[in-house]
């Protein structure tokens, strides 16, 4: 016999119960944690989530988790419920004052919604993998004296955009 199953016989007849624990944390690992999953849903934005941050004036911003339009409606007042898009940030001041804006970029990406680049900030953009100040300065740039971008493709008129850049940032970016 090798001496691996020497060592393995020697631990199942010394120690059954740390082999019967190491045995169920495999079982338990293998049930809970596929690494195929891991992989395969990690980059991929979800169109089905539906969240938006809302605040009080003086309150910490709050994200929610819309499943249905019952949630949103006690949530947001009913002047501006029909503009609401998942992403968006609900600011709600002391006299009934309300503005809507986007989350921000960091925080899109996390929950894994698109970043509009028809409408994000700069700091948004740099949220995005590859993109820094510089290129981001160069989206809002081009934005500014071209207007908005008709496709994503569009992309490749900004200096520092290349097929693998654009390929790399097309599941995280949308024309919004």
């Amino acid at each position: 016999m090798t001496r691996i199953k020497k060592r393995i016989l020697f631990l199942f007849n010394n120690q059954p119960a740390l082999c019967l624990a190491i045995f169920c944390l495999l079982i338990y690992m293998l049930k809970n944690y596929s690494l195929i999953d891991l992989f395969i849903e990690i980059d991929k934005p979800s169109s089905s989530k539906f969240y938006i941050e809302t605040a009080k004036y003086g309150d910490y911003p709050v994200i929610y988790h819309i499943e249905n339009p019952g949630e949103l409606e006690r949530l947001i007042p009913s002047s501006i419920y029909k503009r609401i898009q998942s992403g968006d940030k609900v600011m709600i001041y002391d006299k009934g004052n309300i503005s809507l804006s986007r989350i921000s970029g960091k925080k899109s990406l996390a929950l894994g919604i698109q970043i509009g680049i028809n409408s994000a900030s700069k700091d948004d953009l740099t949220a995005l993998q590859g993109v820094g100040v510089k290129l981001a300065e160069g989206i809002v740039n081009y934005r500014e004296s071209v207007g908005r971008f008709k496709s994503i493709d569009d992309l490749y008129g900004i200096k520092g955009m290349g097929k693998k850049k654009i390929e790399a940032i097309r599941p995280f970016i949308n024309l919004d």
